[in-house]
């Protein structure tokens, strides 16, 4: 990430040379930036004005309700696209690129922090680092440093000047008057949540006018402390794939070995998710335990149904510990047909009307049996309707598969029918079903 620099004085050393064939590059660039924006048309209160000579786009039509039709994207109605300086070829790209330098080696060259650059070395995961900088007023006048604004929420900050600390909750309060040669000191605590390298920036704004913004960059590496193996795989994530219901059940094994290949003891985990049980042992390696745990366990039954599972947090006797993210997509144990609603259509008049519900069991080693079918809301023509008129019959097919026959019967009155099947099982960890219906009863 390319941060741009204190502001630099006319006058100093380290003013940037101005390319080749690009006099008054300033004006140069402003004047390219008039062209562009007068050849699309000045915009101004969230109207557009055309430049000169070009026609103006026509109002939109009017509909008899009065809404505006949209106008097509063309030749009037051009897109701007944001565009990288840093990264055009020619002139203007390399004097970018050059201001870009400059800027960097005023950063590492200024004399009120020291150093610019904190490296804070390896980090567990989700453990946090600290690095200290010091600073000092080098100038002969007392100045002021008038901001200190974090850009993470991962960053704690703390000042620590005359005796006092000040922690800055997200950008300095009070301004810090600094005498000629008074130093003090910053401290910068990173979080470390992610693996990798991982950099964030400290933004300290002064009063030396020669070194008004000067950026402090921390930086980390993320590791694991602990390496977990599910399946072969070194991965943080047990991932349950192929179908799950609500009766389902799958066991499991990881394992969790130092990466310091030194004994450790796991001495606890957070709140199990629902439908989850574990446990964990030390496995004995030439004649030594706790190079290596053993955690084994059971997912489901009980599991709710959608994305199941969740984050477990194991303790260790180390300062860290690691995490386990478990995940499963549990089906429902039973599915019907139709799925999403009972259609009647039209019913006829003093005829009534039949229709199959079928039911079946998701996973091959699942059985059910229905209990008994009930109406609920029931309502036609937008009054509510007696439910001992609906008429049933249950079909046990196989264990896996029964057929539920519902019929509107022929005394049915004329009007939109509407309302919700509740089927009931035997088995008592099986939830009841709601299947909602609907149809036109014809006069």
């Amino acid at each position: 990430m390319q941060v741009a620099g204190p502001p630099r004085l006319a006058s100093e050393v380290l003013q940037p040379a101005k390319p080749e064939g690009v006099t008054l590059n300033c004006r140069r660039i402003a004047t390219i930036a008039i062209v562009a924006v007068v050849g699309i048309g000045l915009t101004a209160c969230g109207k557009s004005v055309p430049a000169k000579g070009q026609p103006r786009t026509p109002k939109p039509e009017q509909s008899a309700a009065g809404k505006k039709r949209p106008i097509n994207p063309g030749a009037n109605n051009p897109t701007i696209v944001g565009v990288d300086p840093s990264k055009l070829t020619g002139e203007i790209g390399k004097y970018v690129r050059r201001q870009e330098i400059q800027a960097e080696v005023a950063r590492q060259e200024q004399k009120w922090i020291r150093p610019p650059d904190l490296d804070l070395g390896e980090c567990r995961v989700n453990g946090i680092k600290k690095g200290t900088c010091t600073f000092m007023n080098p100038t002969s006048k007392t100045q002021y440093i008038r901001s200190i604004r974090k850009t993470c929420t991962c960053q704690k900050v703390v000042v620590r000047f005359n005796d006092k600390e000040i922690e800055v909750t997200g950008v300095l309060g009070d301004k810090i008057e600094v005498p000629p040669g008074a130093k003090g000191a910053i401290d910068i605590y990173m979080k470390v949540d992610s693996l990798g390298k991982k950099v964030t920036e400290v933004v300290v704004e002064t009063t030396d006018p020669d070194t008004r913004v000067i950026q402090v960059r921390a930086s980390a590496i993320g590791i694991r402390e602990f390496l977990t193996e599910y399946q072969g795989q070194i991965t943080s994530s047990v991932y349950f794939s192929g179908l799950l219901t609500t009766r389902t059940k799958r066991n499991f094994e990881v394992h969790v070995r130092p990466k310091s290949k030194k004994p450790f003891k796991i001495i606890g985990h957070s709140l199990l998710p629902r439908g989850l049980k574990l446990a964990y042992k030390p496995v004995e390696h030439d004649g030594t335990d706790g190079l290596e745990w053993l955690i084994t366990g059971q997912f489901g039954p009980g599991l709710p149904e959608g994305s199941a599972g969740g984050e477990v947090e194991f303790k260790t006797d180390r300062s860290g510990g690691f995490t386990l993210q478990f995940q499963g997509f549990v089906s429902p144990p039973i599915t019907i047909e139709p799925a999403g609603a009972l259609s009647f259509a039209r019913i006829q008049p003093h005829k009534g009307e039949t229709r199959l519900i079928r039911l079946s069991a998701a996973n091959t080693e699942d059985n059910f049996m229905v209990d008994r079918v009930e109406v609920v809301e029931a309502r036609i023509a937008g009054k509510p309707v007696d439910a001992k008129l609906f008429e049933f019959k249950i079909v046990k097919l196989d264990d896996r598969h029964t057929n539920i026959a519902v019929t509107v019967p022929p005394k049915m009155p004329g009007g939109f029918l509407n309302g919700k099947l509740r089927i009931h099982f035997k088995e008592q960890e099986l939830k009841p079903r709601e299947l909602t219906f609907f149809g036109f009863v014809r006069t």
